[in-house]
C-alpha cells in the first residue's frame, strides 16, 4: 500500500515538474534563511570576539584573555596570618589545575610573592634608639622566570645562601642577597655591593616586635622587555621604589619561616589562548570563571579573581544575542514572502488537479488517501530541498 502511495505520489510530481520544482524551490530559500542567519550571526561575532581578545588592555598589560588572581594577607588585623600550608596547597591549585578547570591551553604562568613595604636603615644603625637613620622604603618579592626576563647591568643574580651578622644593635640577624632594579639602586643612593637592613615589624598588635633583617645587593637589573606579559605590574615604575628581588626559596623558607606576618601578596597569572575561545564554547568558559570566582577565597581566604575574560565574553554573548535578532527580523519578511509564494504554487496544483480529484473519489478512493498522496508529494519535495539545501 505505501509501495503504491509513493509511485502514483512519484509520478504526479513528475507529471507537474515545473510546479513541484517551483516549490522546492521556495523550500528551499526558506530552509537556506533559516539556517544561515545563526551560522552567519555566529561567524561574523567569532570574528569581533577575536578582535576584542586582541584588543590591549588599557587599564593592564595582561591580555584580555587572561586570568589574574590576588590574595592580600590580613585585611583584618584580627585574622591569622597566612601559613606556609595554606599557601602551598593554593599555589598548587592554582598554578596546575586552572586550565583544567576553565578548559583552556595555557600560554603562560606566573605565580608573584610580595612583602609589604618596610623601612630600609644603614648596616650599622642601631635600629633600638629612638632617632634612626632611614634610607627609604622597599619590599622584598619573587617571581619564578625573572632571569630569563630581565638583562642584568651589573652584576649577578642572588643565591640563596643565608648567613648571620651583626645587627649593629649587639645582636645578629639573617643577612639575604637581593637584586634591583637600576632605578630603584640609582634612588636610594646604593652601589652593587652595598649592605644594608629592612627593619621588620610584626603587624600582630600583641606582638608588635621589630626584626632587623640584613640585605647585600648583588646584582643591578632592567626589565627586556617591559611590556611583556610576564610582568603583573608596570615594569617600568613598579619595582624602583625599593622592591627587592629574592630567591622563591629564601622568601618561603627562610622569611615566612621565620616571620610568618611578613607574608603579604600572593598573585597567580595565567595567559590563556584566545585562539581556543570560540562561539561554542564561550558559555562554559564563563560558567567556568563563575566558578573559579566564586570558590577562590574557599580555596585561600581572601583570594579575589582580579583579571579574566569574563566581561569580554558577557559583551559577546550580548552582541550574538542582538546580531541573530536583528538577522531574523530582517529575515522575517523575505521567509514570509517565500513561504506564501509556496502556497500559492500549492493551491495552484490543487486547481490544476481539481479534476483528477474529482476521478479519484468516484472510483472509491478515500479523503485521507488523497491528502496522504498530497503528504507523501509535499515529504518528497522538501527532502528534495533539505538535501539540496545548506
Amino acid at each position: 500500500m505505501i509501495y503504491a502511495l509513493l509511485a502514483f505520489a512519484g509520478r504526479r510530481l513528475w507529471n507537474n515538474g515545473l510546479l513541484g520544482l517551483s516549490t522546492a524551490l521556495g523550500l528551499l530559500i526558506t530552509v537556506t534563511l533559516v539556517t544561515a542567519i545563526p551560522l552567519y550571526s555566529e561567524g561574523i561575532s567569532e570574528f569581533l570576539l577575536k578582535i576584542d581578545l586582541a584588543k590591549p588592555n588599557a587599564n593592564r598589560i595582561q591580555s584580555r584573555s587572561s586570568v589574574l588572581l590576588q590574595h592580600f594577607d590580613r585585611p583584618n588585623r584580627d585574622a591569622p596570618p597566612t601559613t606556609l600550608a595554606q599557601y602551598a596547597e593554593a599555589d598548587i591549585f592554582f598554578s596546575q589545575y586552572l586550565p583544567t578547570l576553565i578548559e583552556l591551553p595555557e600560554l603562560r604562568q606566573v605565580s608573584f610573592l610580595q612583602t609589604a613595604i618596610m623601612s630600609l636603615f644603614p648596616l650599622d644603625e642601631d635600629t633600638t634608639s629612638g632617632l634612626r637613620r632611614r634610607i627609604g622604603y622597599g619590599v622584598f618579592f619573587t617571581s619564578p622566570g625573572i632571569q630569563d626576563n630581565v638583562e642584568l647591568l651589573e652584576g649577578r643574580g642572588p643565591v640563596s645562601e643565608v648567613v648571620q651578622v651583626s645587627d649593629g644593635s649587639g645582636g645578629q640577624m639573617m643577612m639575604i642577597e637581593v637584586m634591583m632594579t637600576d632605578d630603584a639602586i640609582d634612588e636610594l643612593g646604593l652601589v652593587v655591593g652595598d649592605r644594608f637592613k629592612v627593619l621588620y615589624r610584626d603587624p600582630d598588635p600583641d606582638v608588635q616586635t621589630e626584626t632587623p633583617i640584613g640585605v647585600t645587593v648583588v646584582g643591578r637589573f632592567i626589565p627586556t622587555d617591559p611590556r611583556s606579559t610576564y610582568w603583573l605590574y608596570n615594569a617600568d615604575t613598579a619595582f624602583d621604589d625599593g622592591a627587592m628581588y629574592i630567591n622563591r626559596d629564601v622568601y618561603l623558607e627562610e622569611l615566612v619561616q621565620r616571620f610568618p606576618g611578613i607574608f603579604y601578596e600572593a598573585s597567580w597569572y595565567s595567559d590563556f589562548d584566545s585562539g581556543a575561545i570560540r562561539a561554542s564554547n564561550y558559555q562554559e568558559i564563563i560558567g567556568n570563571l563563575y566558578t573559579l570566582r566564586a570558590n577562590a577565597s574557599n580555596i585561600l581566604p581572601d583570594t579575589k579573581l582580579v583579571v579574566s575574560p569574563e566581561d569580554t565574553l558577557y559583551r559577546f554573548s550580548q552582541k550574538l544575542f542582538f546580531l541573530k535578532l536583528i538577522l531574523f527580523i530582517l529575515g522575517a519578511p523575505i521567509v514570509a514572502i517565500v513561504l506564501y509564494y509556496i502556497s500559492l504554487t500549492s493551491s495552484m496544483v490543487v486547481d490544476r488537479q481539481r479534476n483528477e480529484i474529482a476521478i479519484l473519489k468516484s472510483r472509491g478512493v478515500g479523503s485521507a488517501q488523497i491528502v496522504g498522496v498530497y503528504v507523501i508529494e509535499g515529504l518528497m519535495i522538501g527532502a528534495v530541498a533539505m538535501i539540496a539545501g545548506p
